[in-house]
Order: structure tokens, then sequence, then C-alpha cells
């Protein structure tokens, strides 16, 4: 997959889209660090095991809503249909749920949704990709992704197929934390 790039005498360039697990790797590479310590360097730094992942979000649920979660909230439909893309062990179900939306819940891993489906037994959970949504056109009012496009190798594509599965006048949001800040700075694309 490819994003365009600077327009250069009337041509568009073309680069290869890099998730942030390809920037690492890359990066690695580059700092010339000897090959004993590089094999032993994570595969991907901002990947957690589901169990810890699943932790993770479980201490964030317990947590007073962040200026985030009611960002969020604003953005959802009063009792429509979100499809939450990557939702991984279904932290955001029980708050999508709660401001009065049906919330179906995708994530390519089955780890993932069976963790997801302890915490939120009442959301419809598919395995499925974001790159292929196994969805009919038009069947959700809102389409939610919360921290996943920078882990797709196309987001381009991805995005197309939000777009596919929207009802007329549905919204895809977006929120992002950019991994390689370090910092609680979140992004909202809507």
């Amino acid at each position: 997959a490819v994003a365009r790039g600077p327009v250069h005498a009337g041509r568009t360039t073309r680069q290869p889209i890099m998730t942030a697990a390809d920037r690492w790797r890359t990066g690695l590479e580059q700092w010339a660090i000897p090959e004993h310590i590089l094999s032993a360097a994570p595969a991907n730094p901002h990947a957690f095991s589901v169990r810890r992942f699943s932790e993770l979000a479980d201490e964030a649920v317990r947590q007073p809503p962040t200026t985030t979660h009611q960002r969020a909230a604003a953005r959802l439909p009063e009792g429509g249909s979100v499809l939450d893309v990557g939702c991984g062990t279904g932290h955001w179900l029980p708050i999508v749920t709660s401001c009065g939306c049906q919330v179906t819940g995708l994530d390519v891993s089955a780890e993932m949704l069976r963790h997801a489906a302890a915490r939120r037994r009442d959301a419809p959970l598919v395995r499925g990709t974001a790159a292929l949504l196994p969805f009919r056109a038009r069947s959700f009012d809102r389409l939610i992704m919360v921290n996943v496009l920078h882990h797709l190798s196309s987001p381009a594509t991805c995005v197309q197929e939000a777009y596919r599965v929207l009802s007329p006048g549905g919204r895809f949001v977006s929120f992002g934390l950019d991994p390689s800040t370090g910092l609680d700075d979140w992004y909202v694309y809507d």
C-alpha cells in the first residue's frame, strides 16, 4: 500500500505506508545496535500481552471519565448503532452502551474478543479485519476506531471500508494516542 507524497513538478510521488511497529524496526536497524542486543528487542514495543492489555483496560474503566471519553460520548448518536473496529478487550464497549447506543465490537484477535466477551456479554462481538469488514453496506450510524489506525498496514483501505458500512449521514470517528511521543495527548478525528 502506498500513500500520496509531496508533489514535484506536477507529479505525485508515492511512499510506502509504515505502521508504528515498522517504524520501530526501521529505527532499530538504523541505530547500529549490536546484534545480541537487537535480537532481544521486542518486535513491537507498543504490543502488550492480551492479559496485560486487559488489565490496563480494566484499570482505565475504574477511573473517572476522561476528556477523551467525554469527547467520544459527544460524537455518538442517541440510540444509534456503533461499530467499534479494533475493540480489543472491550474497554470502549460499556462506554458506548452507556450513551444509549447499540454497539458491535470487531477485532482480529480471538483472544482479545474472549476478554471483551467477559466484560460485555450483551454486545455482539465479531472476529474480522478492518480492511474487509464482515458487514453489509450502510449497517452502522457511527464507526469508531480507538488507537487502531497506526497499527494498520493500509489505513486508506480501512477508511474506505469504514465509509462503506456507514449509513447515509453516518460518521467515522478515530481516536489516536501517538505511541511515539510517550505523552497522554489524544487526537480525535471526526
